[in-house]
């Protein structure tokens, strides 16, 4: 089941201060590379080929976005999880 995800990161979010423009743009450039839009919320949309991996968003806090706007999630839960375990066992 942990392998059922192709891709070995979980997402990637990055803020925004004009989601409608970069909303264009990266549905012009990820639509290159064979990703589309598989989540659209208010003020968020999530784009790759089959699941959610990038993520463009107005910051979840409702300050506006800034350097440090985004977020790297490296592993789906179920991996990270995985992942401690090898650790560990070190």
């Amino acid at each position: 089941m942990v392998d059922d995800i192709p891709s070995i990161l979980h997402h990637i979010s990055i803020g925004t201060n004009d989601f409608d423009k970069a909303a264009r743009f990266y549905d012009a450039v990820l639509g290159t590379l064979g990703c589309k839009r598989v989540m659209d919320f208010p003020g968020a949309v999530a784009y790759g080929r089959q699941f959610p991996e990038f993520w463009v968003q107005t910051p979840y806090d409702g300050k506006p976005a800034a350097q440090a706007t985004a977020r790297i999630s490296p592993f789906s839960p179920a991996r990270a999880k995985r992942s401690m375990c090898f650790i560990k066992s070190l």
